[in-house]
């Protein structure tokens, strides 16, 4: 039988209560595989991550290292599907050091730390 390892990343990874599990997938999808995955409150991966056909705004899920837009792609044994929350910083959200007086880390990304 077919073994596909998840990885769940920052947020996720607190939601589901675990960082990295092996599944056997007999079916050959990422929606499969993320149906296979129980989270810490019951539900699964696939409830937290997919909305219709596609993968959930907010998050991202890769299949071994390539960004998955749609659940419907298909895994093959020894593949590694990863999920995380998108970051505010990469998402052009605000983060603590905007408000804090501290050096923001999108002025770092941009190269303008405080003192440049």
């Amino acid at each position: 039988m077919p073994k596909v390892q998840i990885v769940a990343l920052s947020r996720v990874r607190e939601k589901v209560g675990w960082s990295v599990r092996e599944v056997d997938c007999e079916a050959g999808t990422v929606a499969d595989v993320l149906r296979l995955a129980e989270t810490g409150d019951g539900g699964t991966l696939f409830d937290l991550l997919v909305d219709g056909k596609q993968m959930r705004s907010g998050y991202v899920v890769f299949l071994n290292g390539e960004s998955v837009a749609s659940p419907d792609r298909r895994v093959e044994d020894g593949d590694k599907v990863v999920s995380m929350e998108v970051l505010r910083v990469i998402a052009g959200g605000r983060d603590a050091g905007d408000d804090a007086g501290g050096v923001s880390t999108r002025r770092v990304l941009r190269g303008r730390a405080a003192g440049e």
